[in-house]
């Protein structure tokens, strides 16, 4: 390149995520089946939804492009902080460790303990 050339930084390669192999819909249909109180003869009320909604986001928010929304998401799951799975699992009755491990098999949350993406 001549004198006045600005050198081109060779990019580094951009290594797509795996995509999780279960919808947020199927996590969603497993986390009203969790709840104890739900059953085939009672529907689930307004404050299960709540619950089971704000779970589903945090799955959702596990994939976005948004490294910050990222990480808060897969800290939720983890349970650091305050108000994380543990505080909404226990709401409704749910084994938040069962969730975490859910969020893991399907590919939403590294498993190894301190990994973000």
């Amino acid at each position: 390149m001549s004198g006045g050339a600005h050198a081109v930084k060779a990019l580094a390669p951009v290594v797509p995520k795996a995509a999780p192999i279960v919808s947020t819909q199927a996590i969603e249909r497993v986390l009203l089946r969790l709840i104890p109180s739900v059953s085939a003869a009672r529907e689930a009320t307004g404050e299960h939804l709540l619950v089971v909604a704000v779970i589903r986001q945090a799955f959702s928010d596990c994939c976005l492009a948004d490294k910050h929304i990222r990480r808060e998401a897969m800290d939720f799951l983890r349970g650091h902080g305050g108000g994380g799975l543990n505080f909404w699992c226990s709401a409704v009755g749910i084994n938040a460790e069962f969730v975490r491990e859910m969020a893991e098999k399907a590919g939403y949350l590294p498993a190894v303990e301190g990994v973000h993406t």
